[in-house]
């Protein structure tokens, strides 16, 4: 998705543009959460494959232990 694209019926708050980083990934996103309100989006750019899997399970595995 290009990043100047939204998903239809979403409204973007924050963009985090985390391309060619390999590194941190996961705490970035953390971080940038952190600062946000409930309720709130952060659409995640990245284009490290990796990223693209550890982001999602570090987020789901984190709801999972914390909010239950």
């Amino acid at each position: 998705m290009d990043a100047e694209q939204e998903p239809a019926g979403v409204r973007i708050d924050r963009d985090l543009n985390l391309k060619g980083r390999s590194a941190l990934h996961v705490h970035r996103v953390h971080i940038d959460l952190e600062e946000m309100e409930e309720g709130q989006v952060l659409r995640v750019i990245v284009d490290y494959p990796p990223a693209a899997c550890d982001v999602p399970r570090s987020l789901k595995s984190e709801a999972t232990t914390c909010w239950r």
